[in-house]
């Protein structure tokens, strides 16, 4: 069993070591600073593993000489992985001054732990290989032992529930983001990050209570840790490998909302479509544009091409159509499509886009020389990539799913 549970230990170390490789070798020559971040999250991840497995091979010769860099490492995971978090919801993400506060925690346990190197190579191969049961341990060992449980129980669960609230907020930021600027999810959506906290904190809690109650020295207990460890870092290492950064925002630096040959003076009528739109709009809205420089007749000007846009040109067809896309193609300012999304479709520009989507899709269906086509095939015909948020918008919007619509159709039809 002990041999099992070595050759287990064994399997995180090569894991976690072969996915942070793979990272650094797809960043290479890329402005890919997301992956370079989880490669490093990922090769500590290896080192710390690699302790387990000395530990576990009785190589304590070899582990009193790494011991010392074992606290921190454990206590630069959690912040580490909050930056990488930081790294794909932040456009144009750069390593900054700031971030390295993230890293006091770990380098003031370092300082604590400096008593070790004053230790005996005796007391420190006892004190590793005996841990806490150690017998009438010397008043430093005590006082490492105390560290530790500071360490792992104390500061390392506190940064756990610190990050997961930083980050479950920064999660609910990025998914307004993203509607509000691309018509599609896929390779920047986040869904994943969500379901990777829940499972670490469920983890850790299961881990603190197999310490407290002494279970933590049982087979059965080891080789849980194990299996957790692998499946933990292989989804992300995963995910690290097809998450890709944000693009940055193409905002226009002029204040020109729309090119035109020749810009129409106000005059009172256009005070009173102001007037009327301002009624008709909620507060929050009024208030979120109230600075905007957008005039109506601009505004009017704005919708009209973006409906040639969307009518004419199908401009939504674009699988990976953004709002930096439409903005480039009306000579203008993203934030002002965003605007009148807002202000006269009462949508962000993913619901905008995914409707006039699922009416293109509703019509491809509709017609039967579309019949031999898969409702993949459909999708795609429409402007859409995935399968699972095409369906999800299909029921959305026409209340039912494209097979049943397609049935619906058939039915009628004969």
């Amino acid at each position: 069993m002990d041999k099992l549970i070595s050759n287990l230990y064994l399997l995180p170390v090569y894991q976690s070591g072969v996915l942070s490789l793979l990272l650094y070798i797809y960043s290479l020559n890329r402005p890919w600073r997301a992956r370079r971040i989880m490669g490093s999250f990922l090769a500590l991840t290896s080192i710390y593993f690699s302790f387990n497995l000395l530990y576990s091979l009785k190589l304590f010769n070899l582990l009193v000489i790494v011991y010392y860099l074992i606290l921190p490492i454990i206590l630069v995971f959690i912040p580490l992985f909050y930056l990488y978090i930081e790294s794909v919801t932040t456009p144009g993400f750069r390593f900054r001054k700031e971030h390295f506060l993230h890293f006091i925690p770990a380098v003031f346990i370092l300082l604590l732990n400096l008593p070790y190197l004053a230790t005996s190579d005796y007391e420190r191969i006892n004190y590793i290989s005996h841990g806490f049961s150690n017998v009438a341990p010397s008043p430093v060992i005590r006082y490492l032992e105390l560290i530790y449980i500071i360490a792992v129980y104390g500061v390392c669960n506190l940064q756990l529930f610190y990050y997961t609230w930083r980050s479950l907020k920064r999660f609910e930021e990025h998914k307004t983001y993203i509607a509000n600027r691309f018509s599609y999810t896929e390779s920047i959506s986040l869904n994943w990050i969500r379901a990777l906290v829940i499972s670490f904190i469920a983890f850790v809690l299961i881990n603190d209570f197999f310490f407290f109650t002494g279970m933590k020295s049982l087979a059965v207990t080891r080789i849980f840790y194990n299996f957790c460890m692998l499946a933990i870092t292989l989804f992300v290492g995963y995910h690290g490998m097809i998450q890709t950064d944000l693009p940055l925002d193409d905002d226009l630096s002029d204040d020109i909302p729309i090119k035109e040959k020749a810009e129409p003076q106000p005059s009172d009528n256009n005070d009173i479509i102001t007037q009327a739109v301002s009624l008709a709009l909620p507060q929050p809205i009024l208030a979120k544009y109230s600075s905007s420089p957008l005039t109506e007749i601009q505004k009017q000007l704005l919708i009209s091409h973006l409906e040639r846009l969307i009518l004419e040109e199908k401009i939504y067809t674009n699988l990976k159509l953004s709002i930096d896309d439409v903005a480039r193609r009306l000579d203008t300012n993203s934030k002002y499509i965003s605007q009148i999304l807002n202000e006269n479709y009462k949508q962000n520009f993913f619901a905008f886009i995914n409707f006039h989507r699922i009416e293109e899709a509703k019509n491809l269906i509709n017609n039967d020389l579309n019949q031999k086509y898969s409702i993949m095939g459909i999708a795609e015909m429409a402007g859409f990539s995935s399968k699972s948020t095409f369906y999800e918008a299909f029921k959305q919007i026409a209340g039912c799913t494209p097979s049943e619509f397609r049935k619906k159709i058939i039915s009628e039809s004969s």
